[in-house]
């Protein structure tokens, strides 16, 4: 992938306890989508639709009406 590559609105949501992918992961992700926002859930996991279904679900039906997602 290369910076710009991907042109769609691009939300990422990474858990602080993510065991597979890491904070350097997320940061390279937001430097080759242009225009990503990353929403990072403190104590949560590789699943936030799992550990935090209630704002997972916020944040998700959020961005998809168009909005800010929270947390950003």
């Amino acid at each position: 992938m290369v910076p710009g590559e991907v042109r769609v609105r691009t939300l990422i949501l990474w858990g602080t306890e993510d065991g597979v992918f890491g904070r350097d992961q997320q940061a390279r992700l937001l430097e080759l989508i242009l225009g990503a926002r990353l929403s990072v859930y403190e104590g949560v996991g590789h699943a936030p639709h799992w550990e935090d279904p209630p704002r997972f679900a916020a944040e998700l039906a959020g961005f998809l009406e168009g909005g800010e997602p929270p947390g950003t």
